[in-house]
């Protein structure tokens, strides 16, 4: 099993969305969907993050509208 978070924060308010896929390439693409979507999105604060069957990160990033991209 692997989680894909996606978290959405403009100001204060944060909203995180969780999927859980079996398959770990559909759980890469929509980390990487989402991603795609993040770049050009007008939220403040949007990020993805890739956790494996275990719960271990995998991996992270994080795009920032206000300021530039980290």
């Amino acid at each position: 099993m692997f989680a894909v978070i996606e978290i959405q924060k403009n100001g204060e308010i944060a909203t995180p969305i969780t999927t859980l896929f079996s398959d770990k390439d559909a759980a890469y693409s929509q980390y990487h969907t989402i991603l795609a979507a993040a770049a050009i999105s007008e939220v403040q604060e949007h990020s993805a993050i890739l956790l494996s069957e275990e719960g271990s990160y995998m991996l992270h990033e994080k795009f920032t509208h206000n300021g530039g991209n980290e």
